[in-house]
């Protein structure tokens, strides 16, 4: 499997993967039922945009895509909400969920933003799941902070399922801003995502760069120990 900056060549391929992923698994696309041609529209825009950043990555096995994640800098968002709203209706209230954990938190609000990177997506073939999904997915997050690592940068990112969550607390010792009870969120008088059983938040969670690289030493020191 080998590791490549996202580029033009990629965007279909990655557009396809990311929406599907989300269409079926994610928790609160999936759970709302977004429809997936609308969705497609979003994340072709969003992949095209990640291009222009150059700091997304996919792995590739065999000419084959199989997984892929979606960077920028904070300031500079893959898609405005509005447009996205505009191409996809359906998909307001993740929207707004998202925006919000951002804006009512004291603590994002008072970060500086010259080195913050916002991972924003991640996906994996379908036919990988069961088949080192994780691992292509661990792949490209530690190739990608390493080099961000390099640049001082700190990282921040909204985890809508508890494997996310999981991965960036755990392995990184994110430290949570915001969090989003799924239950409780309320849009345009109703609660969208109350019953969503799989996770029952959203979180922002950041990591500033010292936490990046601890995170990465303790990778290295456990696969050693595996050899």
């Amino acid at each position: 499997m080998k590791i490549e900056l996202l580029e033009k060549k990629h965007i279909q391929e990655a557009t396809d993967l990311i929406a599907t992923a989300f269409v079926q698994n994610e928790p609160l696309v999936s759970y709302i039922q977004v429809p997936l041609f609308s969705y497609k529209k979003i994340c072709e825009e969003m992949v095209d945009r990640a291009i222009q950043q150059k700091m997304s990555w996919v792995a590739m096995k065999d000419d084959e895509m199989v997984a892929v994640i979606l960077c920028r800098k904070v300031e500079r968002p893959l898609i405005d909400k509005q447009t996205a709203i505009q191409i996809c209706p359906p998909v307001a209230p993740v929207l707004q969920l998202l925006s919000d954990l951002e804006e009512k938190s004291a603590e994002f609000l008072q970060l500086p933003k010259e080195n913050l990177i916002y991972f924003d997506m991640g996906a994996c073939h379908p036919k990988w799941m069961g088949k080192g999904i994780m691992s292509a997915i661990n792949m490209l997050i530690s190739h990608a902070l390493t080099l961000m690592a390099e640049n001082q940068s700190n990282i921040i990112t909204a985890c809508t399922n508890k494997i996310s969550n999981k991965l960036w607390t755990r392995q990184y010792q994110a430290i949570q801003l915001n969090e989003i009870v799924y239950d409780s969120f309320g849009y345009q008088d109703n609660y969208p995502f109350a019953g969503i059983t799989s996770s029952t938040a959203a979180q922002l969670l950041y990591m500033p760069t010292a936490h990046i690289i601890e995170g990465l030493a303790k990778q290295k020191r456990r696969s050693h120990t595996r050899v």
